[in-house]
């Protein structure tokens, strides 16, 4: 919802009745901090079961139900299966095709899902012309940066930072990692880990192929505000592979920090790239892992382009389509409406790419 909660928010009510069916946790809503009260109608559906709700949902008229949760932890895939909107489609919660799931369309952009994955989804694409990822450029934090001393850095030297979740690191992107430190010896990996038996694992990683452990800094988790302050203190954001960074990513972005990323192979792999390119930087993408290692290595060693780089990212902040709150909006109701219209013409659903709107002339915030 840090992701979605602004697009709920600027739906036109003239064109859009919007009804979100929740089924969370007492105990997450509690953490929301009044915000769902700007969300517009709810209706709980948690203590309904599967026929109930959609029942419910089918007396709602709702034209298009959006499954923002896919394989996702406490999902109800056979709500959805039991087919309680005329349209389903897939969207944000899971980046990919969701086996077993009856959804007409999956939600995504030409970047995630190009043309080569549309024979491996049994949905229909649904592809924005810009990013899928939807952002909130108004009720998203942007305090001043911490310096190195508060966020617990050394004063010099190269800062690269992961913050993703612990199980994305896959050996193969420990190895670049290492290769990239390795390249640049006055640098540190700083990275969020808790988990002390994950710390201990990755430090002897570290050390058996020859680094010190003290080039290797954790970090806990902190509050948001606090989280993108102390983002600001890093030089360059490291992706994960195959699994890329998705709000980790746009959250480093959000905060002016670099985020170095490579091209992938499917939708999970492909999100960095395509948060990047709406964010109109495409040359934080190399091309392969060899490539991932020299970039991230030629701009430590270049402070002149990695400045560059960061200025270049901070102009693109309230400029670029990414957080563009409301150009997001728009283009994802030209998607609800291309759905609707081939319904009403007594159409399948087929493969649909909305057409970008007009570019902005002006930054969408000061």
């Amino acid at each position: 919802m840090r992701l979605f909660q602004g697009v709920i928010i600027r739906h036109d009510p003239e064109k859009f009745d919007v009804t979100l069916f929740c089924h969370t946790e007492d105990k997450v809503i509690g953490t929301d901090k009044g915000m769902r009260k700007r969300y517009g109608r709810i209706v709980q559906i948690g203590h309904l079961s599967d026929e109930k709700a959609a029942q419910l949902i089918r007396k709602q008229g709702i034209d298009i139900l959006v499954d923002l949760k896919g394989h996702t932890k406490r999902t109800r895939i056979d709500l959805i299966n039991l087919g309680p909107a005329p349209i389903q489609s897939a969207y944000l919660g899971f980046p990919g095709s969701g086996t077993g799931i009856d959804c007409d369309y999956v939600i995504s952009d030409p970047i995630v899902t190009p043309d080569s994955s549309k024979p491996h989804y049994h949905e229909k694409l649904c592809r924005l012309p810009e990013s899928y990822q939807a952002n909130d450029d108004t009720h998203r934090t942007l305090p001043h940066a911490a310096t190195r001393t508060e966020a617990g850095l050394p004063e010099t030297g190269i800062v690269f930072a992961s913050f993703n979740a612990i199980r994305k690191i896959t050996p193969a992107a420990a190895r670049l990692w290492v290769k990239i430190l390795d390249a640049v010896p006055d640098s540190v990996l700083w990275m969020m880990c808790e988990d002390e038996f994950a710390r201990s694992n990755f430090l002897q990683y570290v050390t058996d192929v020859g680094l010190e452990e003290d080039r290797v800094i954790f970090a806990k988790s902190a509050p948001y505000e606090q989280h993108i302050a102390r983002l600001q203190a890093a030089d360059i954001g490291l992706d994960t592979f195959p699994y890329n960074g998705h709000t980790t990513t746009s959250d480093k972005l959000w905060a002016g920090l670099p985020v170095v990323t490579m091209k992938g192979s499917h939708f999970a792999s492909r999100v960095s790239e395509s948060l990047l390119t709406a964010l109109e930087m495409p040359e934080l993408v190399a091309p392969d892992a060899a490539g991932y290692v020299k970039l991230c290595a030629d701009l430590a060693r270049d402070p002149h382009r990695l400045k560059a780089i960061r200025e270049k990212l901070l102009g693109k902040r309230f400029t670029a389509p990414l957080f563009d709150t409301e150009r997001f909006t728009r283009h994802l109701e030209d998607a609800y409406v291309r759905m609707v219209e081939r319904a009403k013409a007594g159409l399948e659903p087929d493969h649909i790419d909305i057409p970008a709107r007009p570019a902005r002339t002006e930054p969408f915030r000061a």
